[in-house]
């Protein structure tokens, strides 16, 4: 039987309730041999981590949302080695933009079940996608490093920003809030107001020489194969396993290119760049998102990078 462990993050959203995961759920309510953990800390989930891989964890539960997908997928190089385990995602964040792409078994107990009876009746089913490499040095020349599945900027990061305040006083999850936000935005522009969420930025991909900092609407780059809401704003082109898009301020023929987003067949020219690439290099001075955490870019430069390849338990 397959060892599995399940790691839930007592602070996602969909944990807040009855509904959600308790800290020390019922061991009837689990598989047989089954580990559990629920790390009150962000600290505490190396060490949470490590006991999975000693006591040999093959199938590896995540509950919560995007960013504690981020978070554990981080670790798994330090704690697994090379011998990561399969992932299987019991979706119960703000977002969950990740589960959406690869599936999700629903979170709480019924997700819970999902996941066991799909493990008990095979044959299973499997989705693989590489994960986003992105890298940086702070102020004090430290590097860092996170593995994660979209990352955004300029507009986005404004958006995410201000979409923490939207969401608490308006009850709104973080996903609708950035949403919201963004439409906000997107009237402004409409009407002349062409200053709020640009940042100045450049991306580059490996196939081209860098370019100095300029307004910049949008900066996106994924390597899933769905987003939310229907959106695919990436356009056509290119090879690697990374999709990557770049709107310089101000955006040219915003219902247009909205238009073709959903459609997935925005066009290059007119202030879009895009495509596909291995590796990109970005210079800014306001901060990324990384699968909706804020980041400071230290020194400015950070390297996105298609990651590993990670291998999701599908519903």
């Amino acid at each position: 039987m397959t060892r599995l462990a399940i790691i839930s993050n007592p602070l996602s959203d969909g944990n807040s309730g009855r509904k959600g995961i308790p800290a020390n759920p019922d061991r009837a309510l689990l598989r047989p041999d089954t580990l559990f953990a629920a790390p009150a800390a962000l600290e505490e989930l190396p060490g949470v981590l490590h006991g999975f891989a000693e006591a040999g964890v093959e199938m590896l539960a995540i509950d919560g949302g995007d960013g504690t997908v981020r978070d554990v997928i981080s670790l798994l190089p330090w704690t697994f080695g090379d011998a990561w385990p399969t992932l299987a995602i019991l979706p119960s964040g703000k977002t969950n933009v990740i589960a959406r792409d690869v599936g999700g078994f629903g979170h709480g107990a019924a997700g819970m079940a999902h996941l066991f009876f799909r493990l008990d009746n095979k044959p299973l089913r499997f989705a693989e996608r590489p994960c986003l490499d992105v890298s940086w040095i702070d102020d004090a020349q430290h590097q860092h490093t996170a593995l994660g599945f979209v990352l955004g900027a300029a507009v986005y990061s404004h958006a995410t920003q201000m979409a923490g305040a939207w969401s608490h006083d308006r009850g709104i999850k973080q996903g609708g809030a950035v949403a919201l936000v963004i439409a906000r935005m997107l009237a402004k522009w409409r009407r002349g107001d062409a200053t709020e969420g640009v940042a100045e930025l450049s991306l580059t991909p490996e196939t081209e020489i860098a370019a100095p900092p300029a307004p910049h609407f949008l900066v996106l780059a994924t390597t899933l194969d769905r987003l939310m809401l229907g959106l695919w704003p990436f356009p056509k082109g290119g090879r690697g396993g990374l999709h990557w898009l770049a709107m310089t301020a101000p955006p040219q023929h915003l219902v247009r290119n909205l238009w073709r987003a959903w459609r997935g067949k925005v066009a290059l020219g007119e202030g879009v760049r895009g495509g596909r690439a291995e590796t990109l290099e970005m210079r800014l001075s306001e901060p990324f998102v990384l699968d909706g955490e804020l980041y400071d870019p230290g020194i400015g430069c950070v390297t996105v990078r298609t990651g590993p390849t990670l291998r999701f338990l599908v519903p």
